[in-house]
């Protein structure tokens, strides 16, 4: 586990706005093909801590994060160009970071994530952008949650 975490840790410092030259913009269509039923493997830009999300055909999501899962949903809405948001929700999350949407000391607290999703078929990459940011993320097949 210790490795999966550096490498999400060093591949987030070294990918760039490079990766748009091959990487397509997620619509509904490929994210329902290829993240639904699979796992998204990240690190958290505050507490640079593992989360790992899971995306099921029903519109319901879990995260998991420090040996925690947390029942959510997600669904998809049009950005103001017309393009494929990804925005999702878990209710019972709560943050110790005062930054993280996720944080009651955040003004934006209660509101779901709001992401665009980029996919690089030939390799099968992805990577996620924010308003604020961007960050590579791992894709595992199936539910990737450790087993207690």
């Amino acid at each position: 586990m210790r490795k999966l975490w550096w490498l999400c840790l060093f591949s987030s410092f070294t990918f760039g706005d490079s990766l748009l030259v091959d990487y397509q913009r997620i619509d509904r269509v490929l994210f329902e093909k290829e993240i639904v039923g699979n796992t998204i493997i990240g690190i958290t830009r505050q507490s640079q801590s593992l989360y790992m999300l899971y995306f099921q055909a029903d519109g319901s999501c879990e995260l998991w994060k420090q040996n925690q899962k947390y029942s959510g949903a997600w669904w998809i809405d049009e950005d103001a160009e017309g393009k494929d948001l990804i925005h999702a929700f878990w209710p019972d999350y709560i943050s110790l970071e005062p930054k993280s949407l996720f944080s009651p000391k955040n003004r934006s607290y209660g509101k779901p994530t709001s992401l665009r999703y980029y996919f690089n078929p030939a390799t099968r990459g992805v990577f996620i952008r924010g308003k604020a940011f961007q960050t590579p993320v791992l894709l595992a097949p199936g539910c990737a949650f450790p087993s207690k």
